[in-house]
C-alpha cells in the first residue's frame, strides 16, 4: 500500500499541473465519457481533485459495456479525462469508456495508450532485472 504522504504529494503535483483548456475535437463531444478508477487510491485522488477544481461529479454506478459487465464510473468531459491521463502517476489505474449519445452500452477507449518508457528508464529496469538474477 502506498504511503499516504507519498500519495498526497503526488495528488498535489497532479492538481498543480492539470490543465482544463477546451481543446476537445468536435467529433469527441458527441460522446459521453467515463473514467473507472481501478483502485481505492485512484478513486480518492480523482474525486478529491474534481471537487477541488469545482467540477461537478456525476457518478455512474453500474455502467454496462458491450459485454454486459458493470463498471462504477465518473462521467466527465473528454478534456478532463485527457488531463487526468496526462498527469497519470504510478498508483493511478483506471479505464476509460465512451458511448455515442446518452444511451446504450459503453466501449472501452484505449487510444490514450500507455506512455513510452524513456531510454534511461529502460536501462534502469534492465539493471534491476540483472541484479535480481
Amino acid at each position: 500500500m502506498a504511503d499516504i504522504n507519498h500519495v498526497e504529494a503526488l495528488l498535489k503535483k497532479f492538481m498543480e499541473t492539470a490543465s482544463f483548456k477546451d481543446n476537445t475535437p468536435e467529433f469527441l463531444s458527441d460522446y459521453e465519457w467515463f473514467i473507472e478508477p481501478l483502485n481505492k487510491e485512484t478513486n480518492e485522488a480523482i474525486a478529491d481533485y474534481i471537487n477541488s477544481v469545482g467540477l461537478r461529479i456525476d457518478l455512474v454506478p453500474g455502467l454496462k459495456d458491450r459485454k454486459g459487465r458493470s463498471h462504477d464510473c465518473f462521467r466527465l468531459k473528454f478534456r478532463e479525462i485527457n488531463s487526468i491521463h496526462k498527469m497519470k502517476h504510478g498508483f493511478f489505474t483506471f479505464k476509460v469508456f465512451a458511448r455515442k449519445g446518452n444511451r446504450g452500452p459503453a466501449d472501452e477507449f484505449k487510444l490514450l495508450g500507455k506512455k513510452k518508457k524513456t531510454k534511461k528508464v529502460k536501462e534502469i529496469a534492465n539493471a534491476i532485472k540483472k541484479l535480481k538474477k
